[in-house]
């Protein structure tokens, strides 16, 4: 099969049981250094379905469903609360994970998480115990304020942290989903090359891209960015594609996120529909490359991220620009992204390498020209797409 043909079932990635278990093992140890006797465990499909991950980590369920709670005691298997009995066959068909859908409330329509989750607790004696709550940040308001009401003598801990420390090192299987996002992203890079021509809407490029994702493998509605127009109209960020017209001499500029089995990398690659390329964009682009390279020289085991982004400042500052921002790293994990974690990078971390640039005078194109994803090993890091950043001429 190549790379450009339909995924047939028989090519889909699976995570193994040994794979599951190491995770809950880990889980757990985290879970005993915290005294956490048992997480609550929520997600949507938010943020392209990244909102959902910790869910999917514990679950080994690579399809986000909406909606849904995972109950992890630490001496017991974990509980999906699925929201229906459609949701728990298709749960039951892809992972061993205990599975119990949830009734309505009463005289609604609504899934009352909080009853099925609190008789839980209490039927593991556990209604003393200390809860810790994944994430905080995604956690229903109501659900959150019912369970501290039917268990007032628990103790509610934050504890999206853990699950996120959990994650962060990608294990070998791991590291092939991560594979296999970032050739959805190189067929969507191609996908565009394909469609691009004078009369087509940037809203087409971005529809074809995403047919194309989505046959190799990932998910429909991508998180796709992309933008078009001559240099000196390229004002901000570029958005997600709209009804303009590409015509001869534009820039197409693009941020494509791609997923699998919940598993995220970002790609950009800038193309050229014919005509003279500024050289005013040829300067940026190459103070991009030079930021790209300094982070991807820096991602290695024992770095911080702190200091690779004031080395990627310095080299931006090198060329004599006046940026208000200048940085380049940013987590693969899309819902944690924008946080910034000042972390020591370690072998098994993936991170997109994305120069983005802003002008101190808030004026002109502001964000990325390339980009790619790598997966930090104990040397160069892995490039895990096939598209050159180059400058691409159609």
């Amino acid at each position: 099969m190549t790379k450009s043909d339909w995924q047939g079932e028989e090519d889909v990635l699976k995570f193994s049981d040994q794979e599951i278990e190491r995770r809950h093992k880990k889980i757990r140890e985290l879970m005993q250094l915290r005294g956490i006797d048992c997480l609550i465990v929520t997600g949507h499909t938010g943020t392209y379905g990244a909102e959902a991950a910790d869910i999917g980590y514990i679950s080994g369920v690579s399809q986000f469903f909406q909606g849904g709670y995972v109950l992890f005691p630490y001496g017991e298997d974990p509980v999906f609360f699925a929201a229906n009995q459609v949701i728990a066959v298709r749960v039951r068909e892809v992972s061993k994970i205990a599975v119990e859908p949830v009734a309505f409330r009463p005289g609604t329509r609504i899934r009352d998480y909080a009853t099925s989750v609190v008789e839980k607790i209490k039927k593991m004696n556990l209604e003393k115990g200390t809860l810790g709550i994944v994430s905080m940040r995604v956690m229903p308001a109501d659900v959150y304020n019912a369970m501290r009401r039917d268990l007032p003598e628990a103790r509610f801990v934050s504890a999206g942290d853990l699950l996120l420390e959990a994650r962060r090192i990608k294990s070998r299987e791991e590291m092939e989903f991560i594979r296999r996002s970032g050739e959805c992203a190189d067929r969507g890079v191609e996908a565009i090359i394909e469609a691009a021509q004078p009369g087509v809407t940037e809203e087409e490029l971005v529809a074809n891209c995403d047919m194309a994702m989505n046959k190799a493998g990932g998910p429909k509605g991508n998180f796709i960015l992309l933008g078009s127009g001559p240099w000196t109209e390229m004002q901000g960020s570029i958005g997600g594609g709209g009804q303009r017209r590409l015509r001869k001499g534009d820039l197409i500029l693009n941020e494509i996120t791609s997923c699998y089995g919940g598993y995220y990398t970002q790609l950009c690659v800038p193309l050229s529909l014919g005509g003279d390329v500024p050289e005013d964009f040829i300067r940026l682009l190459n103070i991009h490359k030079a930021m790209h390279k300094t982070a991807l020289d820096l991602l290695r085991p024992g770095s911080w991220i702190s200091e690779i982004e004031e080395r990627v400042a310095e080299a931006a500052a090198s060329f004599g620009e006046d940026f208000r921002r200048a940085w380049a790293t940013q987590s693969t994990e899309l819902a944690e992204a924008f946080f910034k974690l000042n972390t020591e990078v370690k072998a098994g971390m993936s991170y997109v390498d994305h120069p983005w640039t802003e002008w101190a005078s808030g004026k002109g194109f502001q964000g990325h020209t390339i980009g790619n994803t790598c997966i930090v090993t104990d040397g160069e890091p892995e490039i895990v797409h096939d598209s050159p950043l180059e400058l691409r001429l159609l």
